[in-house]
């Protein structure tokens, strides 16, 4: 609806018209709108500041339960995607490790200080707020 509202005047919206018209584009939409739209709420939870580690990584734990129960091939791709980036990642093994030891239910290693394990309580598992500092001190620097 908002997009056949919008002026033909650009290459741009001549183009999107085309494509939303396509059944195949519908249906993909269809598919988002049905398994995905949960997500962008999920990444604006894990943008909050200040927000515990086992919070943080309990939205993850959701979307990835959310994720294993889309059906079809759509769904086991999107699963073994999820799977592939979090095994990959490292450091949000260890940030998982953390939470499960900060919230009693773990063990530690020989690898882990235990002195820095309660440092993570309100670790952030998402480069936002890196990002935000970066920002914040690059404009008190330009001034």
């Amino acid at each position: 609806a908002v997009v056949r509202r919008l002026e033909d005047d650009a290459e741009s919206v001549k183009k999107l018209k085309l494509l939303i018209e396509e059944r195949s584009v519908q249906n993909e939409l269809i598919f988002i709108k049905t398994h995905l739209c949960f997500l962008p709420e999920c990444l604006k939870q894990l943008e909050n500041q200040g927000m515990s580690l086992y919070d943080s990584i309990s939205i993850v734990q959701d979307v990835k339960s959310k994720i294993i129960r889309i059906p079809g091939e759509k769904g086991k791709r999107l699963k073994s995607k999820l799977d592939n980036v979090l095994e990959k990642n490292v450091g949000f093994k260890t940030l998982e490790q953390y939470s499960t030891i900060l919230t009693g239910d773990g063990e530690g290693n020989e690898d882990i200080k235990v002195e820095m394990i309660p440092k993570f309580k309100y670790a952030p598992i998402t480069s936002v707020d890196v990002e935000r500092s970066f920002s914040i001190y690059k404009h008190i620097l330009d001034s």
